[in-house]
This record gives C-alpha cells, sequence and structure tokens, in this order.
C-alpha cells in the first residue's frame, strides 16, 4: 500500500520584518494553521481510499532575496504538521435501522520543511497582492498516530520532495507589514510505500 499527502492548505496570519542588509531585503515571521488529508492506496485490491481532513500547526522564518519591480525569490523554512483523521465503526446496534458507535483515528506527521519561491506582487500604495510557486522538500521530524505503524516505519520517506503555490495580500505599514496568506502544498512522493506482499496489501 502508498500513503501520499494530497495537498495541505495554509491560513496564515503574518506579521512583517524589514532587514537592513544589502542582499536580503526583507524577512517574515509566518504563524498558522494547515488543512491535510491523504490519500491511500492499496495494491492488492487496486483501490483507493481518501481519508479526513486533520488541523495542524505551521510556522516559518522566510526571507526575500533580489528584489525587483514585480519578482522576488523567498526562502521558507518552516515547521509544518500534515496528516488525516478517519472514522470508523465500533459497536453495531440492532435497530429499526442499523445504528453504530464510531471511534476517530488521529494521525499527524511533523515536518522540518524548505522551500525557494518566485514572487510576484503588484504594489498599490499600502497594499500589495502576491502570487508565489516553487519547489519544497520536506524532512520528518516525528510522528504521532492512533493506528500502529511501528511496523512499517521501515517503508516511511523521510525526504519528500513537493510544490508550493499559493496567494496572499500585504499591507504596508512604515519599514513593515502585516499580511494573510493562502498556500497550497503538493507532495511529489508518497510519505509510505510499503512493497506489495500478503500482510501488507
Amino acid at each position: 500500500s502508498t500513503v501520499k499527502t494530497i495537498y495541505v492548505t495554509l491560513l496564515l496570519f503574518l506579521s512583517l520584518l524589514n532587514a537592513s542588509a544589502q542582499f536580503v531585503k526583507g524577512v517574515s515571521v509566518k504563524i498558522g494553521t494547515t488543512i491535510a488529508n491523504q490519500s491511500w492506496h492499496l495494491k492488492l485490491s487496486n483501490s483507493t481510499e481518501e481519508k479526513g481532513f486533520a488541523q495542524g500547526t505551521y510556522c516559518s522564518v522566510s526571507s526575500e532575496f533580489l528584489k525587483g519591480k514585480y519578482f522576488t525569490l523567498v526562502t521558507d523554512f518552516a515547521y509544518t504538521q500534515k496528516g488525516c483523521k478517519e472514522s470508523l465503526p465500533t459497536v453495531w446496534v440492532k435497530l429499526p435501522s442499523n445504528y453504530s458507535t464510531y471511534k476517530t483515528y488521529d494521525t499527524r506527521f511533523n515536518y522540518l520543511s524548505s522551500s525557494l519561491l518566485l514572487k510576484t506582487r503588484l504594489e498599490n500604495n499600502h497594499w500589495i497582492p502576491y502570487g508565489f510557486v516553487g519547489a519544497r522538500i520536506d524532512y520528518q521530524l516525528s510522528y504521532a498516530s492512533d493506528y500502529d505503524f511501528k511496523s512499517v516505519e521501515q517503508y516511511m520517506n523521510k525526504k519528500i520532495w513537493g510544490m508550493d503555490s499559493g496567494l496572499g495580500v500585504e499591507y504596508k505599514i512604515n519599514y513593515g507589514g502585516v499580511f494573510a496568506e493562502f498556500r497550497h502544498h503538493y507532495d511529489f512522493d508518497n510519505m509510505l510505500d510499503i512493497p506489495y506482499s500478503d500482510r501488507y496489501p
């Protein structure tokens, strides 16, 4: 079976600080939340299960380089949580219509991420809308799950390549500013890739 994070969306409320260095044009601190789910592909049945969404934490430090009139390069170093939730029936009760109680299984993976982004913006007095896209790499720090993953930890990919894209708007205040941002994560690699066997379908 394989497990792949489909996407992560980030709603960020950010504060911006300006750097005075010649090469680094700006430094920002980002704090927000992630909303993620996963797709589990079962090789034996050749079927895919879409898991539910889970909320996590996101925080990062970003630096802007080579700032031009409309384009700039941005590096992000972030801590981010990804995962999923799933509710499964535990007890079936025979009533006129079937009834069941459910247990929620929560899975979280914690990553240290680094990304290089191309950012484009349109300055208009105090308001600056912008968009960005670029490559990202995640390094798994730890995980926690209501499922027992210990027997398959050897098949977990500790390093995952992906892509970031998103939109945001900044409001300039003197030498700094505040802004809000929506970010979409997509992973190219599977988080978990177990070779086919009778034990692990």
